[in-house]
């Protein structure tokens, strides 16, 4: 998410989608760790999930657990 042409993008979808009138969200982070500036300025364009508060909620667990499950339910 710091890339200056992914916010490119970003802003190009959220430009035709509001020309639509349509107020769905553009997709789901995924992070490890909940980090509150980030989580403000994406929450209206997107779905924010975190896997732990802190890394003290050990997240790559529960990470890992949430891609085995991904995959296993892949055709």
């Amino acid at each position: 998410m710091t890339d200056d042409n992914v916010h490119k993008v970003i802003d190009d979808v959220r430009t035709f989608l509001h020309e639509k009138n349509d107020d769905q969200k553009l997709g789901t982070i995924l992070s490890m760790t909940e980090i509150k500036m980030f989580n403000r300025l994406c929450d209206q364009d997107f779905h924010i999930h975190t896997f732990g508060k802190s890394w003290s909620d050990s997240p790559a667990w529960d990470h890992d657990c949430f891609l085995d499950n991904v995959v296993d339910c892949s055709p």
